[in-house]
């Protein structure tokens, strides 16, 4: 089985209550499953930004080779 993960916002009422769900903004993309990501380093803005294994930006797109 496969975990993906969302980007999701949610708002607060007014008078404090409990959270309400407002609108998924599609899926989150680890650096290690970017295409611009080599194992260590991300190329997507022509450096070599060394990233964390879990890291993400909102730039990614995932690697075709899942």
């Amino acid at each position: 089985m496969r975990r993906i993960e969302f980007i999701e916002s949610y708002r607060v009422p007014d008078d404090g209550g409990d959270y309400q769900w407002n609108d998924n903004h599609g899926r989150l993309i680890r650096c290690k499953d970017c295409k611009h990501h080599d194992g260590s380093r991300c190329f997507r803005w022509n450096s070599t930004i060394i990233t964390g294994f879990d890291d993400y930006c909102s730039r990614a797109e995932r690697r075709t080779d899942d």
